[in-house]
């Protein structure tokens, strides 16, 4: 824990979230946030966890890589079935690829995205109680946290039952072989109250009145504490 806690701190990495779904202009996004993420996070969601989810747009998984060539791309898939929505476009264009510890044929998932050489990550929902913790993440280098309450929902509130779901994850005694990703309502005001290596940030920082700024106050804030 003091190692992660003092070490993990100072190389905290940003990422930008995406959504996949309706008519979010790539070259707009590109134009105010430029090469400063660390990585690019896409969202695809359905309606199997979203009942009101726009239809999903996969082809932007290419245009996303095409504006980012040299950036990390992360896919985290909201769905219960997902391996409808697994197609060449998410296999070849996404670095890692998240999905939820909740949905149907798992294994066969992961299989799927190790096929193609990809890095499988799993989600676990701040809005469940998850028992056996080690069991749930044991074998995933990859581990999100979706830290909002409504999947697929931009502008949310940090749920604060993130904080404890987090505090078991980072108590693992095989802690130093995964990383952590927290995503959903992180801000700079509470970005010291949790341990991870990287957070998401979509809507603070495409609709701040200077995003790339808002990124930067992200990646260092993380260095000091409050």
């Amino acid at each position: 824990f003091f190692h992660i806690k003092f070490s993990f701190k100072d190389s905290r990495k940003v990422g930008v979230a995406i959504y996949a779904n309706g008519y979010e202009d790539i070259n707009k996004i590109f134009n105010s946030i430029g090469p400063y993420p660390d990585f690019i996070h896409v969202d695809i969601v359905d309606k199997t966890m979203n009942k009101n989810a726009l239809d999903t747009n996969l082809s932007k998984l290419e245009v996303v890589k095409a504006y980012w060539p040299n950036h990390s791309i992360e896919t985290h898939i909201m769905s219960k079935t997902p391996l409808a929505l697994i197609n060449e476009n998410i296999l070849n264009f996404s670095d890692i690829i998240y999905v939820h510890y909740e949905i149907d044929k798992r294994e066969e998932v992961i299989k799927k995205i190790k096929s193609k050489n990809k890095i499988p990550g799993i989600v676990l929902h701040s809005i469940y109680d998850y028992v056996d913790i080690e069991s749930v993440i044991r074998g995933f280098e990859q581990i999100l946290i979706l830290s909002i309450s409504n999947p697929g929902t931009s502008g949310q509130k940090f749920n604060e039952k993130s904080y404890e779901l987090i505090k078991k994850i980072n108590s693992v005694k095989f802690r130093n072989e995964f990383t952590v990703c927290v995503d959903g309502g992180v801000k700079s005001n509470i970005i010291n109250k949790f341990i991870s290596e990287k957070v998401v940030s979509g809507s603070d920082v495409l609709n701040n009145e200077h995003p790339v700024k808002r990124i930067m106050m992200l990646q260092t804030v993380a260095r000091y504490e409050k």
